[in-house]
């Protein structure tokens, strides 16, 4: 079976346009910070070890791949990684409980599961693994599994 690569990238790209026009998501991120420029700062259409030395900031990442399913169908698989500091753990949104992974969490699944946002039929949410990014104990995140089961019909 021949994977469409390319096509994977394009939806990693659109996923994180969505994600970053939430203008919750957006602030959260941004957590009052004057740079308002989070590709490549924050925000990475891969999965990376940004320098966190003398950072207090909130990292988004997405990545994924393409899962043979059947013959004629494959599933795409994308996996959002985020992750804060401790110092910014709490925070809080008028309607929304928890710290601020939690609340990122929330926002995150909102736009993912949206039906028919990206042209591909809607995402299946998946479990919410824990993360612990260095071995200072100064990072605490998450890695959220979203797939579509049919992402690619092919001839």
């Amino acid at each position: 079976m021949i994977y469409n690569y390319n096509l994977l990238g394009k939806y990693k790209e659109d996923i994180l346009s969505q994600l970053l026009s939430n203008n919750d998501i957006n602030n959260l991120l941004l957590d009052g910070s004057t740079n308002k420029d989070l590709m490549y700062n924050q925000v990475f259409p891969c999965f990376c070890n940004p320098d966190l030395t003398n950072v207090s900031k909130t990292f988004l990442m997405v990545d994924g791949f393409i899962r043979e399913g059947t013959n004629t169908v494959q599933k795409m698989v994308i996996d959002i990684k985020y992750f804060t500091n401790y110092s910014l753990i709490q925070y809080s949104l008028d309607g929304f409980y928890g710290t601020r992974l939690d609340i990122l969490t929330t926002l995150i699944d909102g736009v993912m599961t949206q039906s028919n946002l990206f042209g591909i039929g809607r995402f299946n949410s998946g479990d919410r693994q824990i993360i612990y990014p260095t071995d200072d104990g100064k990072w605490l995140g998450y890695v959220m599994q979203y797939t579509v089961p049919d992402f690619k019909k092919v001839k």
